[in-house]
């Protein structure tokens, strides 16, 4: 979209110099932007710039402390989320927010079931699924979905679900000029889903709905929208037109530094090259991905970093839990020769297989513990307590402390909820755990979902330092640049089959078009 795609009436919303304050200290302000209607507006910054609890004030999940909001002219303060709704504000949120033990068509009528009444006060069935089917439809995904409980879906179907009850809201509320707030909405979505969902973006825009995009994805963010406003430490440092601005000039005002020209850290790969003869690190022989009914077989050296690109349905979750003993699974496993499939996680770690899954919020950290003990998680057993089974405080404090310092994880300190870190800090935390135990195999599935560009370089290097240690690292990504940038070799998985397997060498990289037309 370019500037000369921008609307030019009066602003939808207005946001006059608000604040906003947590136990004394400002998290963001005082911020002050207008938007129009039929605009998309990109909002970036690293994690804890303060996006989210912007997004949190202007969808009503929090109040501001000072300064004022207009809507339409008129001052505005929703009193939760529902009023917010009502005045024609809705939120795609980074993380999911189904319910799992509720159906398709249930999560995404929930709240408004009082829309789809009889006079008796009967659900009106019918209305309620063809209400369902048409927000299915709208972001592409099938009808028959309609029944099925919301737990037993992929991460990117659920993601494209959220968006989906965004968009039932806002026709079940006939709201014909909408604002919508989108939260990281296409991390977990396959190439094609992407493209999709950009879609349905524009479609809104161009029927006059003002939209917020925050991503991490800053090439997304710069074909998506005709304006940026960058977020640092809760201010706003810049407002940038989309078509003259770049990659680079964003970063630096969202980091106050350049990025990394070598941001994949390329230089640095290809170490296991200088010892061809070597037996492979891992071995994985007709390891049967139960879900899809297939087998695959492949195999990585230390050192070496093999990255899986698939769409949401090729396996690559899958296979990350199979080799992790999440899932048990038939089939050989053997590292460093050792035949060890893993029926559980416990056997997996101690046959030296970590794996980081891609449901952070939900599989990766205990959000309530502290980051000590989310660090613990996993070695226990054989690092942090005795055989009584009493955590040895003094090693476990210390390691945690040196941890957060070479991960540079922002906290106040080991003590702290990791639930109050930025998401990029909490994966930081999961690397943290895993890779301090020195493992043989490392299995990341999207490692850098939901992470901005500062600790992405972060997350890279340590994946860097952790093959040149020798980890042996299979990387599943939906990112296929992050995919082709990291890896040494390149496998397209398609439906639980392996299509092919590409050297990507740093001096040679294959073209995206060439591992998308094998993807597909």
């Amino acid at each position: 979209m370019t500037a000369a795609d921008e609307p030019s009436t009066a602003p939808r919303l207005e946001v006059r110099g608000i604040t906003r304050s947590f136990a004394g200290r400002r998290v963001l302000g005082p911020v002050s932007f207008a938007a129009l209607p039929g605009e998309v507006i990109g909002l970036v910054g690293e994690n804890g710039a303060g996006k989210s609890t912007l997004l949190n004030i202007l969808s009503g999940v929090l109040t501001h402390d000072s300064g004022d909001i207009l809507l339409d002219g008129e001052a505005f303060a929703p009193s939760g989320y529902r009023r917010a709704n009502e005045r024609g504000i809705f939120r795609v949120y980074q993380d999911s927010v189904l319910i799992p033990s509720l159906t398709v068509e249930e999560n995404l009528l929930l709240g408004w079931e009082d829309r789809f009444t009889r006079p008796l006060g009967t659900i009106d069935g019918r209305r309620r699924r063809a209400a369902a089917r048409r927000a299915l439809e709208r972001v592409g995904l099938p009808q028959r979905l309609s029944g099925a409980r919301a737990g037993t879906l992929g991460q990117g179907t659920r993601q494209l679900l959220a968006f989906a009850k965004a968009l039932s809201a806002i026709e079940t509320l006939g709201t014909a000029q909408p604002i919508i707030l989108l939260d990281e909405p296409t991390t977990s979505l396959d190439s094609a889903a992407e493209h999709r969902f950009l879609a349905v973006v524009e479609e809104l825009r161009a029927a006059g709905a003002t939209i917020f995009l925050v991503s991490h994805l800053l090439q997304e963010v710069l074909a998506a929208t005709s304006r940026v406003i960058v977020l640092k430490d809760g201010s706003v440092t810049a407002q940038l037109s989309a078509d003259q601005t770049d990659e680079t000039e964003l970063h630096r005002h969202m980091v106050g530094r350049e990025r990394l020209a070598n941001y994949y850290l390329e230089d640095r790969q290809g170490a296991h090259r200088e010892d061809a003869s070597a037996p492979p690190r891992l071995v994985v022989d007709g390891l049967v991905l139960p879900a899809l009914g297939t087998s695959v077989s492949f195999d990585v050296r230390a050192g070496e970093v093999l990255g899986f690109a698939g769409l949401e349905d090729s396996g690559k979750t899958e296979l990350g839990r199979a080799l992790a003993g999440a899932e048990p699974a038939a089939g050989t496993v053997r590292v460093d020769g050792s035949p060890s499939t893993p029926r559980t996680t416990r056997a997996a770690i101690d046959a030296g297989i970590v794996y980081v899954p891609a449901d952070r919020p939900e599989l990766g950290v205990i959000r309530e513990a502290s980051i000590e003990r989310n660090i613990q998680v996993g070695s226990l057993h054989d690092r942090y307590a005795n055989r009584a089974g009493i955590v040895r405080a003094g090693v476990s404090r210390a390691a945690a402390r040196r941890l957060i310092d070479t991960f540079g994880i922002v906290a106040r300190g080991e003590r702290q909820p990791v639930g109050e870190l930025s998401g990029g800090n909490q994966q930081k935390v999961v690397l943290a755990r895993w890779l301090s135990r020195d493992p043989s195999v490392i299995v990341l599935d999207s490692p850098t979902q939901g992470v901005d560009t500062g600790a992405r370089a972060a997350i890279y290097r340590e994946i860097r330092n952790a093959a040149a240690a020798g980890a042996a690292i299979v990387l599943l990504s939906e990112d296929l640049t992050e995919v082709i940038g990291l890896s040494d070799r390149v496998a397209v998985l398609r439906r639980g089959t392996i299509q092919a397997i590409i050297d990507a060498p740093a001096p040679a990289k294959p073209e995206e078009a060439e591992i998308l037309g094998r993807m597909m």
